[in-house]
């Protein structure tokens, strides 16, 4: 019977070959599909402005691309819509996401190579968008406290 120090070594040495087998996967994804994403990141490089965040990641199977545009005078704002009409003809499936509280709105599009996710945030100044409270909600949130006897 093993002891529990040599099963727990025994298991962190597992997670670590296992850490390497992902990061592996992560890197062959990026590396596979290098010419394609070197094409859709420069593209949108060009229609982005400087202070916009471009970023790269994979889940180990497909490359992510994520854009983080900020400042825009509203969702018409023209590098907005140039980068969504460039995407919107080479990528299939489009979807949204708003998030009213930072007047923010995610755009995720997806091929079976890769995706992009735009997250577009509008200025707190616009003169055309602004977030307009329509309610309220009320939650109880249970509290607890540890007491020994």
């Amino acid at each position: 019977m093993q002891s529990k120090a040599t099963k727990a070594y025994a298991s962190g040495l597992a997670d670590a070959k296992w850490d390497v087998v992902r990061a592996t996967n992560k890197l062959n994804a990026i590396k596979v599909n290098r010419k394609m994403l070197g094409k859709v990141m420069r593209t949108i490089e060009k229609l982005i402005a400087p202070d916009d965040r471009m970023f790269l990641m994979t889940d180990g199977y497909l490359p992510h691309v994520y854009v983080n545009m900020r400042n825009l005078d509203s969702f018409k704002d023209d590098r907005l819509v140039k980068v969504l009409g460039y995407l919107s003809e080479t990528m299939d499936d489009i979807q949204t996401t708003d998030w009213a509280q930072s007047v923010n709105r995610d755009f995720r599009f997806n091929s079976g190579t890769h995706s992009v996710a735009i997250s577009a945030y509008v200025r707190e100044d616009s003169p055309t968008c602004r977030k307009v409270l329509v309610g309220t909600e009320l939650q109880t949130v249970e509290k607890f406290e540890i007491v020994c006897d």
